[in-house]
């Protein structure tokens, strides 16, 4: 393979429109494609000064970092910037923490935060919670608490940190986005061992100057978090992805990746089917009791159809008792929730579920008899049927929010996100954490 049948094709991409800008190159394994790729993409970004790409691989020890910067070193020249300024390594929360303990003990970490004792003593949280981590990260029990207490105690480490930055740009904390700004064109613009090491750690301080950012399929698939934030933003709808070139190395095995992620996120969610459709009923009648922010509310009731969903969901509420609980009869069960239980069981077992309205208990009574006043099977596919349309309508107005939202943003790197404008509405009609997950999901697939 050679350079230059790289440099067409991602010319031949960028003159496509985005609904057909899709290329998958079938090369025999020793053809160099990875090797020669590393070379196309530096070159293409020192010659490009706007031009960013994603380099997607299935697993940490294909990253080609000595590859990579070996093409910026020798493609770009001085005024673009040194390869970490200009390429990002995408770590994750594990690896990042290990990196950091790497670089404390041999003394590659900045003199300036080791002889800090605030930073001294969140590192020694840092690398208490990373322990437990690693002990506890197989037990299906314990990980997820152990990881976000990890999470947390990085975030407490960043924090520190993030003092000692402001001392160095004569600022105080906690950071405006003004002041943020000038720590980030500090770390951008200056060459010392501060800025040497945090473009190295945390090249997240400011992705939007990375031209070419590393990283797992794993991690792409999921979030990334900005330096000073708390918490993780999603890649899918992040504006960093538009316009950008992503390269998809061992795409066979990236797509087992993508499916293994989907049904292991629908196994951990814990959401009823008939409470999530009630939060929504209650959602849109919060819109019209005039309870929600006008610029949000506004989004919603202009728009004909929503007057549409909300009928469709007062006829469905009414025609399945929606407003009543729906529970199983077995008790032996291992989850009473509609969303799961029934499907399994229908599947593995061959048999009908049937449901009825229990005056007396004032309940939906769910099981295998042969009364089914309610037409359970019915109910199931019109009830996520309208699920999947509100969830539609949320997120066409979610993007009339972000935009409106953006025009008011005079910094880009702030901007709202369209994950952050469904949330901001999710949570505005009240719903529970694991029901925004569900929602969330039903709109990125």
């Amino acid at each position: 393979m050679q350079i230059s049948d790289f440099w067409r094709m991602i010319t031949d991409l960028e003159s496509r429109s985005p609904e057909h800008a899709l290329m998958l190159l079938n090369a025999p394994t020793g053809t160099g494609k990875s090797y020669t790729i590393a070379q196309a993409l530096c070159q293409y970004a020192a010659d490009h000064e706007n031009f960013r790409a994603f380099f997607v691989t299935d697993q940490k020890k294909n990253f080609n970092e000595h590859t990579f910067k070996a093409a910026w070193n020798k493609h770009a020249r001085s005024s673009c910037g040194t390869f970490n300024q200009r390429v990002a390594i995408l770590r994750s929360l594990e690896d990042t923490v290990n990196k950091i303990i790497g670089d404390w003990d041999n003394q590659q970490m900045p003199a300036k935060y080791r002889s800090s004792e605030s930073v001294r003593k969140v590192f020694k949280n840092l690398k208490m919670h990373l322990g437990l981590f690693q002990a506890y990260k197989h037990q299906a029990a314990d990980s997820q608490t152990s990881w976000e207490a990890l999470r947390k105690a990085e975030f407490e480490f960043r924090q520190a940190i993030t003092v000692q930055l402001a001392d160095s740009v004569e600022l105080t904390v906690p950071l405006d986005d003004e002041g943020q700004k000038k720590a980030c064109d500090y770390v951008a613009k200056q060459v010392n061992s501060e800025t040497k090491w945090l473009n190295e750690t945390y090249p997240t301080i400011d992705l939007y100057r990375r031209q070419i950012i590393i990283l797992t399929t794993a991690k792409f698939t999921r979030s990334y978090t900005p330096f000073f934030q708390e918490h993780a933003k999603s890649f899918q709808f992040a504006p960093i992805i538009h316009n950008a070139l992503i390269v998809m190395d061992e795409f066979d095995s990236t797509k087992q990746q993508v499916l293994d992620k989907a049904i292991d996120d629908a196994l951990k969610i814990q959401a009823d089917l008939i409470m999530l459709f009630e939060a929504l009923h209650q959602g849109f009648k919060k819109m019209d009791e005039d309870v929600l922010p006008s610029q949000l509310r506004d989004c919603f009731t202009a728009r004909k159809q929503f007057n549409v969903l909300k009928e469709e969901g007062k006829q469905l509420r009414s025609k399945f008792a929606l407003r009543h609980l729906y529970k199983t009869e077995a008790v032996s069960l291992d989850s009473g929730f509609v969303i799961h239980t029934p499907q399994r069981q229908l599947i593995s077992a061959g048999k009908p579920w049937h449901a009825y309205l229990d005056h007396h208990l004032k309940q939906v009574v769910l099981g295998q008899q042969a009364r089914d006043d309610l037409h359970f099977q019915r109910m199931l596919p019109r009830v996520y049927t309208f699920l999947r349309r509100t969830t539609r309508f949320f997120r066409d107005r979610a993007r009339d929010y972000q935009g409106l939202k953006n025009s008011e943003q005079s910094n880009f790197d702030d901007a709202m996100t369209i994950d952050d404008a469904c949330h901001s509405i999710y949570n505005a009609l009240g719903l529970s954490g694991e029901q925004i997950k569900v929602l969330l999901s039903l709109g990125h697939d």
